[in-house]
């Protein structure tokens, strides 16, 4: 019975309020500069780190405060540094779309069934074997 109450204490959600609403605003704004400076649409991003659109633009209104494993997501998704979405300097870091492409095609390609992974091995293998 101890164990079950405790349980449920840990599973308790809450809110991530903003707490400096005009950080939250500066976030987002780079947030958006950097994707829009890539070519990653919102929707692709979500794709990306496995969020729904709306909650990338909510982080890019500030609206919704992302955790740090969020905000390290969101950066490995856009080939940038974490620094890179967190600084306030005016420097432009920009999303590679050939690498957020890939990387979308990577988490495409998790998804998929372990029978069509290996047709895809096959496949990629014959590719570049033609090349060498």
């Amino acid at each position: 019975m101890v164990a079950r109450a405790l349980w449920r204490r840990k599973s308790v959600s809450v809110a991530r309020r903003p707490n400096d609403p005009e950080l939250l605003k500066r976030f987002g704004a780079r947030l958006r500069t950097v994707r829009d400076a890539g070519g990653v649409s919102q929707s692709r991003l979500a794709d990306l780190v496995r969020m729904k659109p709306k909650t990338i633009s909510l982080f890019e209104t500030g609206d919704l405060s992302p955790t740090l494993t969020t905000v390290a997501a969101l950066a490995r998704a856009l080939h940038v540094r974490v620094d890179d979405l967190l600084r306030d300097d005016g420097e432009i870091a920009v999303a590679s779309p050939t690498d957020a492409e890939e990387a979308g095609l990577l988490g495409d390609f998790r998804a998929i069934s372990e029978q069509e992974r290996s047709a895809v091995r096959t496949m990629l293998r014959g590719l570049a074997s033609r090349r060498g």
